[in-house]
């Protein structure tokens, strides 16, 4: 499951399908793992940015690697941030009897 979400909202939209807390747990597990793969990719662009600007050529494309990588690694920190905040909204929903 490979999704982008842009937002808390979209987040929240997601895990709302879920009628249970276990399933919430699951869903979000899902999602972080996902964004283990974007931390992986983001870091595999700084290190191949940094390889490529040891030759002036290749600094022509190394360079917007590493600002691509360092990109993705706070978009990355952002997504971690609004998904915890969406699945805390979503099990306080839940624990108050809401399954709306």
């Amino acid at each position: 499951m490979f999704q982008i979400f842009k937002d808390s909202r979209a987040i929240y939209g997601a895990l709302k399908q879920a009628d249970n807390a276990d399933t919430v747990y699951t869903m979000k597990s899902g999602l972080e793992n996902s964004g283990g793969f974007r931390k992986f990719f983001a870091w595999g662009l700084i290190i191949g940015g940094i390889f490529m600007t040891i030759t002036v050529l290749g600094a022509i494309f190394g360079i917007p690697m590493i600002i691509l990588g360092i990109y993705s690694l706070r978009q990355n920190k952002k997504f971690k941030a609004n998904l915890e905040e969406a699945y805390q909204k979503r099990l306080a929903e839940l624990s108050n009897g809401s399954l709306a």
